[in-house]
């Protein structure tokens, strides 16, 4: 396009880590005369300080203003509201929510976080867990959590066809729901999982190009990946079941073969024992230490 050269997307090219502002809360905000607000605290800081991300930030500004982002927005309304719509009725028709809010023992006594799923055209390669009170502008209230997901491309163009937001939208649901539903059992578990260190392998390669570098991280992806193999199978069978533990391994994730046995022998198969998946992660934690 005519703005691809543009200097304020200088920063983004040679960037250390991908920079996904939105999964850290950082947004461009008051369109059409936009603006952001730098958070007091902040990961990136560590790798770019304050200066830097706020100079990547301005240079997204000048971009956006130069290229009439706005505008084009705009122009592009009513395809953002028939891509949520057709997404919106795949996950329902699907069932995807339900059963994660029933896999989580959410129902008519306990309630659920509302979840608020963020569509995201011009990003083409995954979804992420987004915590809403840490975004800028008023997505959602007290007890909100979302995702926001990228199309399908396919090989296809903005605006020349209708982008998919369809494809397998049930694991991305079960996937960014669960490291939202997950943040009080894990908070509750903060001591006894840094315990567990021993069992990361820092230089897994596989691991690095995931931008996952430290334990705890690395401990709540393969919790997260195991709850949805377990959804797999449950939906899928045994072969498929079988099928993304192996293509998770593949990737890094050493222990999703184990705790989803474990979540699906144990957790799933005695549901009069665990009230909520909180009651079970001291279970999780005790098989974790005995692993070698």
């Amino acid at each position: 396009g005519p703005h691809a050269d543009h200097p304020g997307l200088d920063s983004l090219r040679t960037a250390r880590m991908y920079p996904d502002f939105t999964e850290v809360g950082l947004l461009l905000d008051g369109f059409p005369d936009a603006s952001f607000t730098l958070p007091d605290s902040l990961s990136w800081y560590e790798n770019y300080g304050t200066a830097g991300v706020e100079a990547m930030l301005n240079g997204l500004l000048a971009f956006a203003r130069d290229a009439d982002f706005w505008g084009f927005f705009q122009r592009h309304e009513a395809d953002y509201s028939r891509w949520a719509s057709g997404a919106e009725t795949s996950l329902r028709a699907g069932g995807s929510l339900d059963a994660i809010d029933a896999f989580f023992r959410y129902g008519e006594n306990r309630a659920r976080p509302t979840l608020v799923v963020l569509m995201e055209p011009l990003n083409g390669w995954g979804a992420h867990a987004v915590t809403v009170p840490a975004l800028l502008g008023n997505v959602g209230g007290a007890g909100t959590v979302a995702y926001q997901a990228g199309p399908a491309y396919g090989g296809r163009r903005l605006p020349d066809a209708d982008l998919s937001f369809a494809r397998d939208n049930g694991a991305l649901a079960w996937h960014e729901a669960a490291h939202h539903y997950l943040i009080d059992p894990l908070d509750a578990h903060l001591e006894a999982i840094a315990g567990l260190e021993r069992l990361f392998d820092a230089e897994n390669p596989d691991l690095k190009r995931q931008n996952i570098s430290t334990w705890d991280y690395a401990f709540e992806e393969n919790l997260v990946r195991a709850i949805v193999v377990v959804l797999t199978g449950a939906e899928r069978g045994e072969e498929a079941f079988t099928r993304r533990i192996q293509q998770q391994e593949a990737r890094g994730f050493a222990y999703v073969g184990t705790l989803a046995h474990l979540i699906r022998d144990e957790y799933v198969a005695n549901a009069a024992q665990y009230a909520t998946f909180a009651d079970f992660m001291p279970v999780i934690l005790s098989h974790m230490g005995s692993l070698e």
